[in-house]
C-alpha cells in the first residue's frame, strides 16, 4: 500500500510544475487566486491537493525571492522561520522519547544543530535543559505563526486593490514591442520584463 502511495505521488509530482522557470503566469495567478489546479501541466491526469500545496508554496517563496519585496521578503523569513520551529518541535518530541545513551548518541550532531546540546554522559540532565529552551521555542513558534496569520490575511484584504493582470500584461506589452501570452510566458520570464520595466521608468523619471 505504501508502495503504491508513493508511485501514486510521484507520478502526481511529474505532473506539476516545478518553479518560476517553467510555470506560466496564467497558471501562477490562478494558484494565487486559490485555484491550485493551476499547477498541473495537463489537466486530465491524477490531482493531489496536499502535494500540489507544498510545491506552490515553494514556487511562491521562490518568486518572493525574484521579485525582492521588503514585505515578501519578511513574509519568506516568517515562513522559514516557523518551518525551522516547527521542526525543532518534533524533533523535541523524539527526543523525549529516547531512554537510552546508546539511542541518542548517533543523534547528537542533528539535535546540535537545532540548538539542542546533549552531553553523552549525562543525557537525562540535557534532555531537561532542552525541555526549558524548547519552552522558550513554543512561545515564539506560537507567536510567528499569529504573525504569518495576520499577514496572510492582510494580503487577502489587499488582493482586490491590486492591480488588474490583464492591464499589467498590456502596459509590459508595449514595454517589449510585442504581444506578452501570460499562456507562454513564464513567472521568471514576466519578473524580468517587469523590473527592467520599473528600471526604465524610473530611470525615466530620474531624468525629468
Amino acid at each position: 500500500m505504501k508502495h503504491i502511495k508513493q508511485i501514486f505521488n510521484y507520478i502526481v509530482g511529474l505532473n506539476l510544475y516545478s518553479g518560476c522557470f517553467d510555470m506560466p503566469m496564467y497558471n501562477f495567478i490562478k494558484c494565487i487566486n486559490g485555484d491550485l489546479r493551476g499547477a498541473k501541466k495537463f489537466t486530465l491526469l491524477f490531482y493531489n491537493e496536499a502535494l500540489t500545496k507544498k510545491l506552490f508554496n515553494k514556487i511562491y517563496v521562490e518568486y518572493i525571492d525574484l521579485i525582492q519585496d521588503s514585505q515578501k521578503t519578511f513574509k519568506i523569513a516568517l515562513i522559514k522561520s516557523v518551518t525551522f520551529l516547527e521542526t525543532k518541535q518534533i524533533l523535541f518530541y523524539t527526543l523525549a522519547e529516547f531512554s537510552t545513551r546508546n539511542e541518542i548518541i548517533p543523534l547528537i550532531e542533528t539535535y546540535k544543530k537545532l540548538g539542542f546540546f546533549i552531553d553523552p554522559n549525562n543525557v537525562e540532565k540535557s534532555i531537561k535543559l532542552a525541555h526549558s529552551k524548547f519552552k522558550t521555542d513554543l512561545l515564539k513558534l506560537q507567536q510567528q505563526r499569529k504573525d504569518l496569520e495576520n499577514l496572510l490575511k492582510e494580503e487577502d484584504k489587499n488582493k482586490n486593490n491590486s492591480a488588474n493582470p490583464a492591464s499589467i500584461y498590456t502596459e509590459l506589452s508595449k514595454f517589449q514591442q510585442y504581444r506578452i501570452d501570460p499562456r507562454k510566458t513564464t513567472v521568471e520570464e514576466f519578473v524580468s520584463i517587469s523590473n527592467q520595466y520599473k528600471e526604465y521608468y524610473s530611470k525615466l523619471k530620474a531624468n525629468g
